[in-house]
């Protein structure tokens, strides 16, 4: 799994940190609230290493013109 075009600087960073360090991507989740002053956007993603140890990110950011689409 790769990460979707859209994400955050520094969850783009974290995923290739994980990934080179021989973690995958196995799940996320992007929840859009659409608001008047602007969208509020949460993603949360998750991976894990073949021992079955994981790392879970969460990174929240909001868009002023995304509610504008």
């Amino acid at each position: 799994m790769k990460p979707l075009p859209g994400w955050p600087a520094a969850a783009t960073a974290a995923h290739a940190r994980h990934t080179a360090a021989g973690g995958r991507l196995v799940a996320e989740r992007v929840v859009i609230r659409h608001r008047p002053e602007g969208s509020r956007h949460v993603l949360r993603a998750r991976w894990c290493w073949p021992d079955g140890t994981e790392v879970r990110g969460t990174w929240v950011w909001t868009d002023p013109l995304h509610h504008q689409l």
